[in-house]
């Protein structure tokens, strides 16, 4: 039975956060497939998983309904929110979203643009 974080392993920790965003999407609306015809991927509030992403959080269900032994259609609400939190446990495991680089990056920006101060 394969875990999620060997799952994970190896992936940056972006591609895996945004992979347990659809996984946490999918665990919560799978009772609705079938009747809407949803595709959990399809995201209008953020673009469009790549394909590496997509790959892994396809991954990622797998693993979870292996090891629940059912479909996440067939989760009990208890087991649903169960599987939530050890999702968003592993997120929390992640690096921040912003590299420390990227945040000093971001800011020298802001100082260099130099915009003028708002008139009161």
């Amino acid at each position: 039975m394969t875990s999620l974080t060997d799952v994970l392993a190896g992936v940056t920790d972006a591609n895996a956060r945004a992979a347990l965003y659809y996984v946490g999407r999918y665990v919560k609306q799978a009772r609705n497939f079938r009747t809407r015809n949803k595709d959990v991927f399809d995201d209008e509030r953020r673009s469009a998983p790549s394909t590496v992403v997509k790959s892994l959080a396809q991954g990622l269900i797998a693993a979870i309904e292996e090891r629940e032994g059912v479909r996440a259609e067939e989760f009990a609400l208890d087991r649903m929110l169960t599987i939530l939190r050890e999702i968003a446990a592993l997120e929390r495991e992640l690096g921040p979203d912003v590299s420390n680089e990227e945040a000093k990056r971001a800011a020298r920006f802001f100082i260099e643009f130099d915009l003028p101060s708002p008139k009161t």
